[in-house]
């Protein structure tokens, strides 16, 4: 087994030793046992708070949206500056992404709080 597939059937485990600790084994929308932990991903994100850290000093946006865009803008130009800030916001805003095999039903889990530990950046 490679690490990272030591990694992915380790994040599984937890999940759902987490899921049958609260009770939540079965998927809320058609309540079958069919959550896809073993396909789990840690994603990201953004809040409007993490947007706005990581486009200060531009211009302000009425939405999350304009806010990311601007900032895609940004990054167009120079990716350089960001990668620091997008790491802290990654860090800030990680969730554990898990799809129902059955209905589709998506789980956002906080990382911290399923798997009690500082999410990793770049995974």
């Amino acid at each position: 087994m490679t690490s990272s597939s030591q990694q992915r059937a380790e994040l599984a485990r937890r999940i759902g030793k987490w899921l049958d600790s609260k009770g939540a084994a079965k998927c809320g929308q058609c309540g079958q046992e069919a959550w896809e932990a073993d396909a789990a991903e840690r994603v990201f994100l953004p809040s409007t708070s993490s947007v706005s850290r990581l486009s200060a000093g531009a211009p302000q946006h009425s939405s999350l949206g304009d806010a990311l865009s601007g900032l895609l803008n940004e990054a167009g130009k120079g990716i350089g500056g960001l990668v620091e800030p997008l790491k802290a916001a990654a860090r800030e805003n990680a969730v554990v992404r898990v799809v129902c095999g059955n209905c589709g039903n998506v789980l956002l889990l906080d990382h911290r709080t399923v798997l009690g530990e500082e999410p990793p950046v770049g995974q």
